[in-house]
């Protein structure tokens, strides 16, 4: 009997020493669906990614921190139908594409088909948002025509950018830094303050990254004249947000941002037939043309000699092209409830941007077509949008009915230059010399 009492006993306690620890299991497992839970606001509300009817992509910081994303030049490697290109200037020739849709144009009057929205805030340019991804909450990739929701320019499709908010009830932050080959060197960081518990906060955030150019460039005679490819820049962001017991949400959003590279060269890997024709020659302008790489091919069927002349990357340029930009912009978002079923949202912005550029267009060592130091590109954009939003019907209908107003101010200044070498090169297209 004694036996039996003991037995019971250690059962009763195994029990009672269980149960809490299925509790424990229990809230971790709800924890963890909760975690699973992707909430976009792709609809322009924010719900469960898979309740949307709309083809979307929606990346995490994580996944951007692993997939190495620093910028929407990026956002291809963890959005396969997203893609970008540029040509020698990395702000103002900028092209988005979804699904391999996109508008493409050196014009800066031709507006993108894929729309760039940065905390609701539309981008008026591609160029304008190539900013440092530091302190995001998401990324969204909306796949096809957006018009109804996002407005204009969002026939490809939208990217919608959300950072982090304020929080307005936990001090803390973080700092990143890396370093890497060609002196690349990247350090991220954001601090977040309550002002008033519950009620007011602000958020400080800020990055710099800077990486030597890989690319050697020689001119037409082979001396070498610098590096390109290289990136320098920063980004400073802050954020105030508030948030009343009645429900009222309001954030304001100050940022300003540099940049300065020697963008974009490109590597001969195969000689034109104009070369290797000899007409260069024949008018005078070198056997080679202008041109400094020793390994490329002279049959497209030589891919050990182009494989070659990529890793060598020497890019021929009559001189070094320069790139840079700066831009500040200010963005309000304010948010009231009307009722239990409905919402009034206003979003404005205004930014200014601007860009200065020179380079060799003729991507050789001859003096032929140039875009000359002097010029450049300035931007101010100011929109405004208000939104009422709801539920009726017990949630069976959401609806919403908007307003939209841009205001948009371009102004752009291009110094071209017809070089020396022009004549010469007419001559030798048309396989006519016309100089010795």
């Amino acid at each position: 009997m004694r036996i039996l009492n003991k037995v019971m006993m250690a059962a009763m306690c195994s029990t009672a020493m269980a149960t809490p620890a299925f509790a424990q299991d229990a809230a971790a497992e709800a924890d963890t669906i909760d975690d699973n839970v992707i909430i976009v606001t792709a609809t322009r509300r924010a719900q469960d990614v898979q309740d949307i009817p709309i083809a979307v992509t929606a990346v995490s910081p994580v996944q951007l921190e692993q997939q190495g994303v620093v910028n929407v030049q990026n956002i291809g490697s963890v959005s396969p139908s997203f893609s970008t290109s540029n040509a020698q200037t990395a702000s103002g020739t900028v092209v988005l594409r979804i699904r391999g849709v996109g508008t493409t144009s050196n014009n800066i009057g031709f507006e993108s088909a894929v729309g760039i929205f940065v905390d609701g805030a539309y981008q008026s340019r591609p160029g304008v948002a190539l900013g440092e991804f530091v302190d995001v909450e998401r990324v969204e990739v909306l796949r096809g025509p957006q018009g109804t929701l996002f407005g204009r320019n969002t026939s490809a499709g939208a990217l919608n950018i959300t950072n982090k908010r304020p929080d307005l009830n936990e001090f803390g932050g973080f700092v990143n830094a890396t370093y890497g080959n060609f002196d690349h060197m990247s350090i991220q960081g954001a601090i977040n303050a309550p002002i008033v518990q519950d009620t007011l906060a602000f958020r400080l955030t800020g990055a710099y990254r800077k990486r030597d150019g890989y690319v050697t460039v020689l001119d037409g005679a082979g001396n070498d004249i610098g590096r390109s490819n290289e990136i320098d820049q920063y980004l400073v962001r802050g954020q105030l947000g508030f948030e009343s017991d009645g429900g009222i949400k309001a954030r304001l959003i100050a940022d300003y941002s540099k940049s300065t590279a020697s963008c974009c060269s490109a590597v001969e890997v195969l000689r034109s037939p104009v070369e290797t024709n000899g007409l260069f020659a024949a008018v005078g302008l070198g056997a080679r043309g202008g041109m400094s790489g020793t390994n490329a091919a002279e049959s497209p069927f030589d891919n050990a000699s182009m494989q070659r002349a990529v890793d060598d990357r020497i890019s021929t340029f009559n001189f070094q092209s320069e790139n840079s930009n700066d831009q500040w912009g200010l963005t309000a978002e304010v948010e009231f409830p009307l009722g239990d079923s409905a919402d009034v949202i206003y979003i404005g912005s205004y930014r200014e941007f601007r860009a200065q550029e020179a380079y060799d267009s003729d991507f050789s060592g001859l003096s032929i077509f140039d875009v000359l130091p002097g010029g450049g590109t300035v931007i101010d954009t100011m929109t405004h949008e208000l939104r009422v939003q709801g539920e009726a019907f017990d949630g069976a209908l959401d609806w919403l009915v908007g307003v939209y107003y841009s205001n948009e101010d371009i102004s752009q200044t291009v110094n071209f230059g017809l070089g020396q070498d022009f004549g010469e090169l007419v001559g030798a297209l048309l396989f006519a010399p016309t100089a010795g």
